[in-house]
């Protein structure tokens, strides 16, 4: 059975077709209506203040945080007056001029310019290579024994995984499934363990499983924080020692043509013994498609070849799960729900 690795977000399955040397847009009248982004409120009512305040908590910089909250301005905005991109329809600016003018890109999007944002969501490398690339990043012992995996990529995108779990962690290994199902392992879903740690001694431990994907167009992310005691019982034997449930807490961000609405955290056992007892935490965040984008956008399973698309108000379910093993096995988990 092959291993399973899913893409958080999306590639859209366009056709660009060249525009006329002057790069002019075709949405002239959309385009004249200008936005005022210290005034327009963003998805859920939010200022730009709130939203900005959000992102920099979740670990954005000012500088992203200030772009991202004026692109989640501009689609909710969008939204509001039922505005649409068709992606089937509009013309993309060419790629070379789009690598060249990546900030004037940027801005014409930001002025209303659906050429230049269809531009940029073809554009984005962490939807189209984010998991082949991070695939090829867990393959390396030297990359798999840090916390953090970060690629980065000309555009500006970028996918990070990050996973630990405080006192100590040790080398990666993999599984088909989690030990405790849930909604990811139906035929609508799927799953990736992407770290294991191995817990050496007994006590209270607060384990970090976070994913997040950042483009020119939206960013995501989804983090469960599970706090748990392994207990050796007075021996040495792993098949003796015992886990036991404290805590899980989860968060989330969104924002663009992404959004995220709810991020509930839940947990499966109180208490396991050995390496085949577990009990697990796991973060489960509802995001949607925003209802400005029309035409087929594909969500890539590119190592299994599974794929499903999503049209305009779509949702379907993001998890961070993490799992631990009575004898101090932490296996962190990414999965999807559709």
């Amino acid at each position: 059975m092959k291993r399973k690795l899913i893409t958080l977000l999306c590639t859209a399955s366009l056709v660009a077709t060249l525009a006329s040397p002057a790069y002019a847009s075709d949405q002239k009248t959309e385009e004249d209506f200008q936005i005022n982004y210290d005034v327009e409120k963003g998805h859920n009512n939010k200022s730009k203040s709130q939203l900005m305040d959000e992102m920099i908590a979740n670990g954005l910089t000012i500088e992203e945080a200030n772009y991202y909250s004026d692109f989640d301005i501009l689609i909710a905005s969008m939204e509001r007056r039922g505005e649409k991109i068709d992606l089937n329809e509009i013309s993309s600016y060419p790629s070379d001029y789009v690598a060249l003018n990546e900030l004037d890109v940027k801005e014409k999007a930001l002025n209303n310019d659906k050429r230049a944002i269809k531009s940029l969501l073809e554009r984005s490398s962490s939807l189209v290579r984010g998991s082949g690339d991070m695939e090829e990043l867990n393959r390396r012992d030297s990359i798999n024994k840090g916390d953090k995996i970060t690629i980065k990529y000309p555009d500006g995108s970028s996918v990070t995984k990050e996973a630990k779990t405080i006192l100590e962690s040790s080398d990666d290994e993999y599984t088909l499934d989690t030990a405790i199902g849930g909604p990811w392992n139906s035929s609508r879903g799927e799953d990736d363990m992407f770290k294991q740690e191995n817990l050496s001694s007994s006590g209270t431990y607060s384990s970090y499983t976070d994913v997040t994907f950042k483009s020119a167009t939206h960013y995501a992310a989804v983090n469960d924080t599970f706090r748990f005691k392994i207990l050796n019982n007075g021996t040495t034997d792993k098949s003796k020692w015992s886990v036991e449930y404290i805590s899980d807490q989860g968060s989330s961000g969104g924002s663009g043509i992404v959004t995220a609405e709810e991020s509930p955290s839940n947990h499966n056992g109180e208490k396991a013994t050995g390496s085949n007892g577990f009990i697990q935490g796991f973060t489960d965040v509802k995001f949607t498609l925003s209802s400005t984008v029309t035409g087929s956008i594909s969500f890539f399973h590119d190592i299994a070849g599974i794929s499903f698309s999503v049209t305009a108000g779509t949702w379907w379910h993001e998890y961070a799960i993490t799992e631990v093993s009575g004898s101090g096995s932490v296996l962190h988990w990414l999965a999807y729900y559709k």
